[in-house]
Parts: C-alpha cells; sequence; structure tokens
C-alpha cells in the first residue's frame, strides 16, 4: 500500500468518524454533566490540601484543579468502550466482513477513532474548560501554553486510539479482553498521572512513569498548565512523538497478526 492512499483512507475515516460524532449531541452534553461532575468533586479534595504543603513543589490549588481539568477532557474524548466494540466484531465473526474492504482495516479504525476524538475535543473544550476556570478560580496560565495543551490532547486520540484497538485483538489470544484492559488503565491512571501531576510523584515512580507511554496519553497535555518548565514542555512533546510513532507501529503489528489469526481458524 503507497502511504499517499494510506493517508487517505486514514482521512476519509476520519471524518465519517467525526461527523457522527458531532451528530451526537445528546450524548455529547451528558458527556459534559458527567465531567462537570468530576471536577466539582474532585476540585474540594484539592482545595482542602494545605497550599504550604504544594508551595513547596511550586503548586497550588488551581494549578491542581486545571492539571486533572486536562487529564479529564482527554479521557472523556476518547470513550475506553471502543475496546469492546472490537472484541464484539471479532467475537460475532463480524471481523470477517470488515477484513475485505479494499483498504487496511488498522488504517480505518485509527482514523474513525480519531476523527470521533477530534469532534469531541471540538465540542467538549470550550465549554470544560471555562467550567474548570471557573471553578480553578484563576485563569489559564497563558494563550500560548492552552494552544500547546490542546495541541497535545489532539496527538493523544492516535494513541489512545491505538492502544483500545490493541486490547480489544488481545481477545484473538486471550478468552477476554477485559483483564488486559483493566492492566493498561489502571497504569494508565498511575504513571499517566491522571489526578496527580507527576512532579508530586517519588523520584523513582516519576522517573519509572517517563519511560513508559503512559505519560503521552494524560501528563504531556496537562502539564501546560503547570508554572515553569519550558525545556520540560518540549521533553514532553518529543516523549508524545516517539510513543506515538512506537503505539502506531504496534498497532499495525498486531492487525497482521490478528488477520492471520484469523485466516487460520486460531483463537482463543
Amino acid at each position: 500500500m503507497r502511504p499517499i492512499h494510506g493517508l487517505a483512507v486514514f482521512a476519509h475515516a476520519a471524518w465519517l468518524g467525526f461527523k457522527q460524532t458531532v451528530s451526537e449531541r445528546l450524548i455529547l452534553f451528558g458527556t459534559f454533566l458527567v465531567y462537570a461532575a468530576i471536577i466539582l468533586a474532585y476540585s474540594s479534595v484539592f482545595r482542602a490540601i494545605d497550599a504550604s504543603s504544594l508551595a513547596a513543589y511550586k503548586l497550588t490549588q488551581a494549578n491542581l484543579i486545571w492539571y486533572m481539568g486536562l487529564t479529564e477532557l482527554v479521557l472523556f474524548c476518547m470513550p475506553s468502550f471502543q475496546y469492546r466494540l472490537l472484541q464484539q466484531e471479532i467475537r460475532s465473526g463480524d471481523i470477517d466482513l470488515l477484513l475485505v474492504r479494499p483498504c487496511p482495516f488498522w488504517i480505518v479504525k485509527l482514523g474513525d477513532g480519531t476523527g470521533q476524538f477530534c469532534a469531541r475535543l471540538l465540542a467538549l473544550s470550550l465549554p470544560c474548560l471555562a467550567l474548570t476556570g471557573a471553578v480553578a478560580g484563576e485563569a489559564f496560565p497563558g494563550t500560548g501554553r492552552m494552544l500547546g495543551a490542546l495541541l497535545c490532547a489532539g496527538l493523544a486520540g492516535p494513541l489512545l486510539t491505538a492502544s483500545y484497538f490493541m486490547l480489544g485483538a488481545s481477545c484473538m489470544w486471550l478468552r477476554q479482553a477485559e483483564p488486559a484492559f483493566w492492566i493498561w488503565q489502571k497504569s494508565m491512571f498511575l504513571l499517566g498521572g491522571l489526578l496527580w501531576p507527576l512532579a508530586l510523584y517519588p523520584s523513582a515512580v516519576r522517573h519509572l512513569a517517563w519511560l513508559t507511554p503512559f505519560p503521552a496519553l494524560l501528563a504531556v497535555s496537562a502539564q501546560w498548565s503547570l508554572p515553569g518548565g519550558g525545556w520540560w514542555l518540549a521533553a514532553g512533546v518529543l516523549h508524545q512523538v516517539f510513543w506515538g510513532a512506537a503505539i502506531v507501529f504496534a498497532m499495525a503489528r498486531v492487525n497482521r497478526a490478528l488477520m492471520r489469526a484469523i485466516q487460520e481458524g486460531k483463537g482463543a
């Protein structure tokens, strides 16, 4: 397959996924309500933290609220049930029809998921970040940083799509994909810094986290809300680009193994 053809397939699938998600206005509204409930609940927890304890890390309670607002925004833009949909397609046999398309299956899935993610990000960014700013009581630290955060959030979309694809495909070799999903999700929450900036982690855990792909999913976009660290922001972007390429490459390899297993009639 020529790269130009692959890009065309990806773009078309992304556009279809984008249009489908934009039309689901009631779902988007419900997503915002759940997001709002989480931010309001955790903001009270952050405000209960002693300000002097955070000052030692050059952080404030508002920084923590903004940080979590961004990590939750990324999560809400890519529902985790995507892996289960692929598992259902494999278990039901629908995957056989999808594989006979005259275009690479994994590129279609990557484009569709990325399009859906971008649609949710576009629809939810303004209301979610406006709510987060009102709860935090402080504006985001600069327009440039906001654009950087949203750009990195957008780059997290293909990474999450690819990871959920591989998790769903794991049911071909495992009896169910759920165990692999729960391990991945809990690792993402911990090592990706869902609730707390990685700067608050013990040194050993923090260094371990940056050796994994998980910060590229959540922490890299959210750390734009934290003070200082211009060089650290650039390092985060490079980390995201590196793991993005690695995860998408792994997705293509898993897709090849999945097709071979289906053709040979293998599977758990």
